[in-house]
């Protein structure tokens, strides 16, 4: 026959076996580690035909090494210049930024201006990519953003009146009017 005590440790036993096979089989829900780049980039939610807008484009390193930020604009676009060190490739409508060396926590910022030349969802992709031993470049970060193009008119609009002769023409008449109907009123 059992003592109580004996058949209590079972019990415990066995719950502590079950508990033990439960968490076993949870999913492991560790954050990863971030990408080895990151790439973000801004532009302006709004723009105009025919005026030269730029978006900032952002690339971090979480890690030490050689990068590579691409930005692929669109071919909606003219005048496209680039800040720093970026080589642009207009037959392929790409802006190319190479860092040799990027210790981990580095941030280079550049920035591409471009003038969009129809109206209409202008979309900008920027990927970040890394170079491994082997020396090709790895996919670590995409990031994409819309500009809404629009005609907005004339820029520069024409001023009410184009000389002053206009307004003292019409300032003139309007005295010689209400001394002439001062004149007829006293006589």
């Amino acid at each position: 026959m059992e003592t109580g005590g004996s058949s209590m440790k079972k019990v415990m036993f066995g719950l502590i076996i079950i508990l033990s096979v439960f968490l076993l089989l949870l999913p492991v829900t560790a954050n990863p580690p971030p990408p080895p780049v990151e790439v973000t980039k801004s532009c302006p939610a709004t723009a105009c035909v025919g005026q030269a807008f730029y978006c900032t484009i952002t690339t971090t390193a979480n890690d030490a090494v050689m990068a590579e930020t691409a930005d692929y604009y669109p071919d909606s676009v003219k005048d496209v210049q680039l800040s720093g060190t970026g080589l642009d490739y207009p037959s392929d409508h790409t802006a190319l930024w190479y860092y040799d060396s990027m210790a981990s926590g580095d941030t280079k910022t550049e920035t591409i201006t471009m003038t969009p030349t129809k109206t209409g969802l202008l979309g900008n992709i920027v990927t970040g990519r890394w170079k491994d031993t082997s020396g090709k470049y790895i996919l670590s970060s995409t990031n994409e953003y819309f500009t809404t193009v629009s005609d907005c008119g004339n820029p520069n609009p024409a001023p009410e009146f184009p000389s002053l002769i206009l307004p003292l023409t019409l300032i003139i008449g309007f005295l010689c009017t209400v001394l002439s109907i001062q004149r007829t009123r006293e006589h």
